[in-house]
């Protein structure tokens, strides 16, 4: 994203703060849209065919769920995998949800990379409980130490990880749900040895 890297430090912006890597979450608005995966519709032909092909048979598309709606997204799809995510997106969805919600987040160094960079990235892992109807409520600790994040990470940089405090949802959700510029990347264990590419992904 070329708006990230220009507005990455970027105070007023809601396109700074980079990419995050999620690890877990109990936000029932973010799991049933990211990674939005769609597995379960491919038929065992489209799957033997993935395979024969040498691609790993898991099929992820968001935007399904961003532009039509999570209704239509398969359910029980279980959530193994972690993913990567821009902080705009992130903030974005978890403004829409009305519920206290569980975090566990890790902030990318810079705003590009490989697979690598995406898997590993990133000095602080954070686990982070608020509620975007009362953000007073929130906490934020580092693991696995559970310390306060404030023992490592400035003011500045606790910020990026607060979602409530971003609250234009109006500009979040016009360019997030209806011009849909980003989306979430599945990070598949290192163990698969699967290619640099991402399997199947998209419509």
């Amino acid at each position: 994203g070329l708006l990230q890297k220009i507005f990455y430090n970027h105070k007023a912006s809601v396109f700074s703060g980079g990419y995050f890597r999620v690890s877990s979450s109990n936000s029932t608005v973010l799991n049933s849209i990211h990674p939005g995966e769609l597995t379960p519709i491919l038929t065992p032909a489209t799957r033997q065919a993935l395979e024969s092909y040498g691609i790993y048979p898991r099929f992820f598309n968001p935007a399904v769920a961003n532009i039509v709606g999570p209704n239509v997204m398969p359910t029980n799809v279980p959530l193994d995998l972690q993913y990567t995510l821009p902080a705009y997106e992130l903030h974005r969805v978890l403004l829409l949800d009305p519920n206290p919600v569980q975090i566990t987040i890790t902030k990318l160094d810079g705003t590009s990379g490989d697979e690598d960079w995406r898997r590993t990235s990133g000095n602080h892992t954070l686990h982070i409980e608020f509620s975007p109807s009362y953000p007073d409520l929130s906490s934020c600790h580092l693991l696995p130490s559970y310390l306060p994040c404030s023992s490592a990470l400035s003011d500045k940089e606790i910020r990026f990880f607060k979602p409530f405090l971003r609250a234009d949802e109006t500009f979040l959700n016009f360019i997030g749900g209806n011009l849909q510029l980003w989306n979430s990347y599945v990070i598949f264990p290192p163990e698969l040895q699967l290619p640099k590419e991402l399997p199947c992904y998209g419509s």
